[in-house]
């Protein structure tokens, strides 16, 4: 019998979401499954704007017609954050066992939430998982990083137990736990779908995925309160997400993505 062949194939629940979005909960019965697993656990997770096909992606990676949820209508199909409850086994480097789970998470930017709550949802699947999939439409412009403004604001709703003489300065115990949190970060990779740019540089010459993503991630210039605030959230995307990379999707008629090294 194939690894895992007992377990559901389906998503599940995994964080379940109060009606009025203050409590989130883990789901007994998928706490369970991840329980039974009996090697090295690698949870992926994808984030990103709500209606903007995640679910999709995830049932495209999972080698599936459906799966997650997907739909048309303009409100979020996703609540709080599911697992695809049949982890696929995979061979590491060293022969030993890996069991890949599949985690979707609920769309950032949707009419029934707010700024805080989205933060919430990306900070916790930020720390279940190790490996980001940040999801978005088109080439990476200001407003795509705009679109990112909560992960500036992930320290803010991830803290660290206090050592036994706290620190009575709030400021810097904050940033302290946000150069504390780096190091706990997933390896981050963003997928640009329907990317119909050609890759090169100012001179026309040929760059690769993750050069065309740590370029869009240099500073911008000017002092605008809009200029500083982008800027803000290059800067906790470089220093949050040291392992990051970029993958570009062509088109839904596309049967694979195409990425390229890793930047560390």
């Amino acid at each position: 019998m194939a690894a895992f062949a007992d377990f559901p194939d389906e998503a599940i629940p995994l964080i379940e979401v109060s009606d009025d979005k203050a409590t989130l909960t883990v789901n007994e019965d998928a706490a369970a499954l991840l329980a039974r697993i009996d090697c090295v656990l690698c949870p992926i997770a994808i984030v990103g704007l709500y209606r903007t096909g995640k679910s999709s992606l995830l049932n495209f990676l999972n080698g599936k017609q459906a799966g997650f949820k997907v739909g048309p209508s303009v409100s979020r199909c996703t609540r709080g954050v599911w697992i695809y409850g049949r982890p696929k086994e995979v061979t590491l480097g060293d022969g030993s066992r890996c069991a890949v789970v599949l985690l979707d998470t609920e769309g950032v930017g949707g009419l029934e939430a707010d700024a805080s709550y989205d933060t919430r949802i990306f900070a916790l699947a930020t720390l279940l998982c190790a490996g980001l999939v940040y999801n978005s439409l088109g080439a990476i412009d200001e407003n795509a990083i705009g679109q990112l403004s909560f992960v500036a604001r992930l320290s803010e709703h991830v803290r660290f137990r206090p050592p036994p003489e706290k620190c009575e300065d709030a400021g810097l115990e904050a940033e302290e736990d946000a150069a504390r949190l780096s190091a706990f970060m997933p390896r981050f990779t963003w997928v640009l779908r329907d990317f119909a740019l050609e890759l090169c540089d100012a001179r026309g010459d040929a760059i690769t995925a993750d050069e065309y993503l740590e370029q869009s991630l240099r500073p911008a210039k000017g002092y605008e309160a809009s200029v500083l605030e982008r800027n803000r959230v290059r800067h906790a995307l470089t220093a949050f997400f040291g392992a990051r990379s970029c993958a570009t999707w062509c088109g839904p008629s596309t049967t694979r993505l195409c990425s390229s090294r890793s930047t560390r």
